[in-house]
């Protein structure tokens, strides 16, 4: 029998067009985030093209190595100790050719990461001001 990969909802995310980005954020807390995440693609991405590269949109850094099973495309797993992990929202894009046409265009997917122990001091209102 295949193989079985339980996926936790909050480790799932979806790659979209630019223009649909601010609707696709998920939120991560570091507390219970898993080894990996999944990134789910579109059906015309996954049988349509190539991936060439996933990289940070803010810094350009590359996400090497990422695991895109040809047995099942619709999905590419990537280890978190390759995304950014630090407190606040990130952009990353899956850079991708057409293998018919050869155009290339962008798919991107977002997320932010949240701690249940941030590491600023609460800061509380002094009623004598």
């Amino acid at each position: 029998m295949g193989e079985t990969r339980i996926l936790k909802d909050y480790q799932i995310l979806v790659a979209v067009d630019n223009s649909r980005l601010n609707q696709n954020y998920t939120v991560l807390n570091l507390e219970t985030l898993g080894p990996e995440v999944y990134i789910k693609l579109k059906p015309e991405v996954y049988q349509m093209c190539r991936i060439l590269r996933i990289f940070d949109v803010e810094t350009k850094c590359i996400v090497d190595p990422y695991e895109h099973n040809q047995m099942n495309p619709a999905w590419i797993d990537i280890s978190v100790g390759l995304l950014d992990l630090s407190i606040g929202s990130h952009v990353y894009a899956i850079e991708c050719v057409n293998t018919v046409t050869g155009d290339t265009y962008y798919q991107y997917f977002g997320y932010m990461i949240q701690s249940d122990n941030p590491d600023k001091p609460y800061i509380y209102m002094d009623r004598d001001a």
